[in-house]
């Protein structure tokens, strides 16, 4: 497959050969027009008539907020002739996802607030830097350049996969208001708390009682930055924001594949496979595990960026600056990520030094590192010191010296990866991508197979007496294997790609692959919504309404929960969870933050597990359970339909309170949600 190219070095074709433009346009249209076809056309015009308006402000935030302000910093951070132009536009989407922790971080430096003029105005700084001439260069030679632009084959092919890609992840979530489990949550919340403050805040009053702000947030930044182009809720902007970082993963995929095979038929094939043939990443979607999915993207470009800048030909300011731009924007996006790239970046250092073992080159390596580093620090040093006061440090802290040695046993083990996380094809021909790469000593995709093994061995650190046991999950680990596991199984499908190139019948062969896989996947991907997953169900939401009307503003509702996190923590198990959001009265579980943020009330940590300790061994309808009650100021008992689902020890037990209504009345009654008063003893 030929890859894009100026038009002042393309060779002149003949034949057949100078309609393949637009043959591979009329094939890009008609792998979109499939995947409508998969899904059903009739829906997805539906679908479209009644999304018009949502979906033209994601398309156009995609556009201007994300790539083109992107593909301007990397067109004045790289050097010329570094980047392919399809290599720019995929690493425009995670320098564009990058930059709006950045810009949250310096406005709260100066103290100046966004909105939506804001955005506005960043998106046409973005603009005019993609456009604007390069020094020494005027803007009659810029406009000429612009206009021979030209998309080839290859960069159809790669805008095809991106939008049917984005048109499944989008159908995936047609029927949900709020996104998935329980981070959806406090990812609203902090979305919405963007938006009311105008940036970063302190006090997540009126959604709960907790006075500090040290979450990593540049999935939220996103987020926000996406409702104040569209005008979009808080809840519909968290979930647009999740599919589409679910789609720039899968270009990272590209991004990798290529970059470190040098070859565009791996990259495409890599694409290919993230997007349509494993369940992850779309599977994310059921956890809204965004923020780890948004460090993720980020994660990629900056390996890439950093491999750039430590193998450049001589010290290059601008690819220090683009690496620093990645760096600080993973430190602000997702702190157990800055470890997987820690850990990354220092074996492509001791790959780099390995492969050419001077003291010139260790002397290179060791000066562009620090820089990077010290400069991203110093950006993002604010930040750091707020996480320094936190009680992120005392929780890190209690990892180190063991005090969290229960948890952390349950936690630091490896899960089976596949077939849930890497399906077994994919793993059949990541080993037999390994073999090759051997063979051929191609060590940059070797590095793939290096990272794998390094990132697990953080879920395990007790193996080597590392005392970190339990901060990085194996489960954190297994969802994000597909990263370097999925290029490594593309590589032998490229190698013969590239072999027959000339065989226009395995051109033909390729595509046609390529469309069976989006037949195949359209039906499963846009199905992919785990009904367990939704605690939220539209027999909550129409509660919220009645609790909004009825209730008095100052009510507390006691709601369904489960321990979690070695039992520390206590996690909302129904759609109760969404009643201070939606409605503004109170619930007896504060959001998941609450573990790690600081609160008004020193001992609410402490009040709500006990709480839900003594809810284990005590009943509702007993003395006791009144008393309880009354000592955490309940006025409402909430129970959904979600209830129980997932932990049925925890449930509270509802059917006796229906024998007891002088003192626990039903008050609403309706689609599997009941909600009981809780009448005052006498």
């Amino acid at each position: 497959m030929q890859i894009e190219s100026h038009p002042s070095t393309q060779v002149k074709q003949s034949g057949w050969q100078s309609y393949q433009p637009l043959i591979t346009i009329a094939s890009a249209g008609l792998a979109i027009i499939l995947a409508l076809f998969s899904f059903g056309f009739g829906p997805s015009i539906d679908w479209f008539k009644l999304n018009l308006m949502p979906l033209v402000g994601v398309g156009s935030f995609l556009l201007f907020v994300m790539l083109i302000p992107g593909w301007a910093a990397i067109r004045w951070l790289s050097p010329a002739q570094v980047l392919s132009r399809s290599e720019r536009w995929a690493l425009s989407w995670c320098v564009g996802i990058a930059l709006p922790p950045i810009s949250l971080n310096l406005f709260a430096i100066l103290g100046l607030a966004l909105n939506r003029w804001v955005i506005i105005a960043y998106a046409l700084i973005g603009l005019l830097a993609a456009i604007w001439p390069a020094p020494r260069s005027s803007w009659t030679t810029r406009l000429s350049q612009l206009k021979t632009i030209k998309i080839s084959g290859h960069g159809w092919l790669l805008l095809s996969i991106a939008l049917v890609s984005l048109l499944q992840r989008m159908l995936a979530v047609r029927n949900l208001s709020v996104a998935q489990w329980n981070d959806a949550y406090h990812h609203t919340i902090i979305t919405q708390l963007f938006l009311d403050n105008g940036g970063i805040f302190e006090t997540w009053q009126p959604y709960a009682a907790l006075n500090t702000f040290s979450y990593h947030y540049g999935f939220h930044a996103n987020s926000a930055f996406l409702a104040w182009w569209s005008q979009l809720a808080a809840t519909t902007s968290v979930l647009y924001t999740g599919q589409l970082h679910g789609v720039a993963t899968t270009v990272m995929a590209y991004l990798l594949g290529r970059r470190l095979s040098g070859r565009p038929s791996v990259g495409l094939i890599a694409f290919a496979l993230t997007s349509f043939y494993n369940l992850m990443p779309a599977f994310y979607v059921n956890w809204s595990r965004f923020t780890q999915l948004t460090g993720q993207i980020i994660l990629v470009g900056l390996v890439v960026v950093w491999f750039m800048a430590l193998e450049y030909s001589r010290f290059s300011w601008k690819l220090i600056g683009l690496a620093t731009i990645l760096t600080t924007g993973l430190l602000l996006t997702h702190y157990l990520v800055t470890l997987f790239a820690v850990v990354m970046v220092g074996m492509l250092i001791l790959a780099l030094l390995a492969l050419r073992p001077t003291f010139e080159q260790l002397k290179q390596l060791s000066l562009r590192a620090s820089v990077i580093t010290l400069t991203s620090a110093l950006i993002a040093a604010p930040w750091l010191y707020t996480i320094i006061q936190s009680k992120l440090t005392a929780i890190a802290r209690n990892y180190v010296t063991g005090y969290s040695s229960g948890y952390a046993a349950t936690v630091a083990t490896l899960d089976q990866i596949v077939p849930t996380y890497i399906k077994a094809p994919i793993m059949l021909l990541a080993f037999v991508g390994i073999w090759l790469a051997f063979a051929q000593r191609a060590w940059r995709m070797l590095l793939l197979l290096v990272w794998s093994l390094g990132i697990e061995i953080l879920a395990v650190p007790y193996v080597f007496n590392l005392p970190i046991s339990g901060i990085i999950s194996g489960f954190a680990v297994s969802i994000m294997l597909y990263i370097p596991i999925i290029p490594l199984a593309a590589y032998p499908i490229g190698l013969l790609l590239d072999r027959f190139s000339s065989n226009w019948y395995l051109k033909a062969a390729a595509v046609v692959g390529l469309y069976g896989l989006i037949v195949w996947s359209t039906p499963w991907q846009t199905a992919i919504v785990n009904e367990q997953n939704r605690l939220l169900t539209s027999a909550d939401e129409q509660a919220m309404n009645w609790i909004r009307t009825t209730t008095e503003p100052d009510a507390r509702f006691l709601i369904n929960g489960l321990s979690s996190y070695g039992d520390a923590l206590i996690i909302a198990d129904d759609g109760g969870m969404w009643i201070p959001f939606l409605t503004g009265r109170q619930t007896t579980i504060p959001p998941l933050t609450y573990g790690s943020e600081k609160s008004s009330d020193p001992n609410l940590d402490r009040d709500v597990y006990m709480l839900y300790d003594a809810l284990r061994s005590t009943a509702l309808e007993s003395a006791e359970g009144s008393a309880l009650l009354q000592k955490n100021q309940v006025d409402y008992i909430y129970t959904g339909p979600h209830m129980g689902q997932n932990a049925q020890n925890t449930q509270l037990n509802i059917q006796a309170l229906r024998y007891r209504p002088e003192q626990f009345p039903i008050v609403y009654e309706r689609d599997g949600v009941v909600i009981f008063a809780v009448k005052a003893q006498q």
